[in-house]
């Protein structure tokens, strides 16, 4: 996986996708990524501080191999998709905008990160959740998760649900412990 967004292939010698938004928002346009391709599960993808502020919209189900996003502003828009990554590192924002979107593998929201699930939608079982950053749960939002580690904060606005499946199994972990 990505051991540090610094240096993204020191844990793997996948090849590396970067986000250049050259054409437009979609991640599945190939002139978006550095090469001129779209990741898969034999790339490593990275968003970086140089595409702060530029958004990377779903515009379909995807499967990569590592991701990052990496800085404050850059965003990953699920747009009611499914993702999945060998590990997703997030110092950015991933968003829950609409809909019914999964995030599979291991996801890690460092301390700038954020994983926000805004009114309506629905973010479908994360498998493992470490929350060093913010998870906003709007007032409509539900989000599932089987693991949730946390060292920082979830915010449940209104009626927001966080719910652990399989509770004979689910852990919250606290920085107490």
């Amino acid at each position: 996986g990505i051991a540090t967004l610094g240096s993204p292939l020191s844990a793997n010698a996948l090849p590396l996708r970067t986000w250049n938004q050259t054409v437009d928002a979609f991640l599945g346009v190939p002139g978006n990524w550095t090469p001129g391709s779209v990741p898969t599960t034999s790339d490593s993808a990275l968003v970086t501080a140089a595409a702060s502020g530029k958004r990377v919209i779903l515009d379909g189900d995807y499967s990569v191999g590592p991701f990052a996003i990496s800085g404050t502003g850059a965003i990953l828009d699920l747009a009611g998709h499914n993702f999945t990554s060998g590990s997703f590192l997030n110092s950015g924002i991933a968003r829950v905008p609409t809909g019914v979107s999964t995030i599979s593998g291991v996801y890690h929201s460092l301390a700038s990160g954020q994983l926000n699930v805004e009114n309506g939608a629905v973010l479908a079982p994360l498998a493992s959740w470490q929350n060093d950053g913010h998870m906003f749960i709007h007032s409509t939002a539900v989000a599932n998760v089987s693991e949730l580690r946390l060292n920082n904060y979830v915010t449940l606005g209104g009626a927001g649900d966080l719910l652990l499946n399989d509770v004979a199994n689910a852990q919250i972990t606290t920085p107490s412990g």
